[in-house]
């Protein structure tokens, strides 16, 4: 039962940050479309709440690329401040670093996939 109330409290907290990353949107017009493909994302854990069958690490994986993409419908992806976020927590110019100007929130999606995916996708084919 505590792994089910676990469960319920992430999904609870994504639900909270889908809302709060509504509100006072910053591209109006494209908010609902971004967010679209967040919430049938949200399928997966409210699947697994009623049958309880993945891992906790494979759920907690499921959820961190589900946030990830809750950040970035927020700013549609490739106007993420993540810079600007490092900056503030390390004072280091991570593009500066990479030595680019271009917005790579993006391509760390598509990174987060494979990283992430994997225990789920694991699973699920294991049975």
């Amino acid at each position: 039962m505590r792994i089910v109330s676990f469960k319920a409290g992430i999904i609870a907290f994504l639900i909270l940050l889908i809302i709060v990353t509504c509100l006072h949107p910053i591209y109006p017009r494209e908010q609902f479309l971004q967010h679209l493909g967040t919430a049938l994302m949200l399928i997966i854990p409210f699947s697994d709440l009623k049958r309880n069958r993945l891992s906790k690490s494979a759920f907690i994986c499921v959820s961190l690329f589900i946030m990830i993409h809750i950040i970035g419908a927020r700013y549609i992806y490739s106007n993420v401040p993540y810079n600007d976020w490092f900056k503030a927590a390390f004072n280091m110019d991570l593009n500066g670093f990479l030595h680019t100007s271009r917005n790579h929130y993006d391509r760390f999606v598509h990174l987060m996939f494979g990283v992430l995916a994997f225990p789920y996708v694991f699973e699920v084919l294991d049975r």
